[in-house]
């Protein structure tokens, strides 16, 4: 039997207001049944001015069974599919999906790297109670999770108290929106953990090029990464901040990439790897009053 229906009055005052919406639109009479063996129920309107017949009332009732079934597989595969974009990210989930699923698939990427790192993070583990803690945390990384997809950018981990992220480009010979996109998410997160008087700092290595999205470990548990020198050289960048005394440090070759006015903080030997790199910082933009 229908949960609920009932006629549509065009300027009635209806006992609930989503009726006083529909009419608004020219709805006529509206129908709620709960569906079978789902927690769920389906809602059906139409602007007939005759409203529904009992022939097509019936005819509604008989389908639920079928469309139950329908709604049912839809509503499933939904679910799978927000919970692995919210687990493991929108590339990785589709990766997933289309059955790459054996260690070492592999696929080659390139543009913008993003590694960031919150600053005296055991020191905070150990003043706040865990609860506590994991609220600021989230705090934290609404920051700064949300305006990484707003520049089109991909959180692929989060790594205890890091973040390592992907602006991916499809031009390999012009990475520069890739980099205008990942500069300009790092100088919005950092605008936003001020006006929201985030308790965490944080630090942020900035660089471009190759690396491969690839499946890492075993048969019983497995995980979607980048790797390659180029993500080292991004982490190992961040890693300069504390001492440099930045919020943001990006690479010479990203810098070139994006095109954008930038200052030498200082020329420095990154760990594990040869040579003396080249970090600069942004021109601070003036923040309006």
């Amino acid at each position: 039997a229908p949960r609920l229906v009932a006629r549509i009055e065009p300027g009635a005052r209806h006992e609930y207001p989503i009726f006083d919406d529909l009419a608004a639109q020219g709805a006529t009479h509206y129908a709620g049944y709960p569906l079978p063996g789902m927690d769920g129920q389906i809602s059906v309107v139409t602007r007939s001015p005759q409203g529904f017949t009992d022939t097509q009332l019936g005819f509604i009732e008989l389908s639920l069974a079928a469309l139950s079934l329908l709604l049912d597989d839809a509503v499933k595969a939904l679910i799978i599919d927000t919970v692995l974009d919210c687990y493991v990210g929108h590339s990785p989930a589709q990766q997933i999906k289309q059955g790459q699923i054996r260690p070492g698939a592999m696929m080659a990427m390139h543009g913008a790297i993003w590694f960031s790192d919150i600053r005296g993070y055991s020191t905070h583990t150990q003043a706040n109670n865990p609860a506590e803690f994991i609220g600021k945390l989230n705090a934290y990384y609404e920051c700064v999770v949300p305006i990484i997809y707003e520049h089109q950018g991909e959180v692929l981990k989060f790594i205890g108290d890091a973040v390592l992220a992907i602006f991916a480009d499809d031009n390999p010979d012009d990475e520069g929106e890739a980099c205008r996109r990942a500069l300009a998410a790092a100088q919005a997160s950092n605008e936003a953990r001020l006006d929201r008087n985030s308790e965490f700092d944080h630090g942020i290595g900035l660089h471009v090029g190759e690396f491969q999205f690839c499946n890492i470990g075993s048969l019983r548990r497995l995980d979607f990464t980048v790797i390659g020198n180029e993500v080292n050289v991004a982490a190992r960048i961040e890693a300069k901040c504390s001492a440099l005394q930045q919020r943001l440090l990006m690479s010479e070759a990203f810098v070139q990439q994006a095109g954008l006015p930038a200052r030498l903080v200082d020329k420095v030997q990154l760990k594990g790897l040869d040579g003396d790199f080249a970090l600069y910082a942004p021109v601070e933009r003036r923040r309006s009053a």
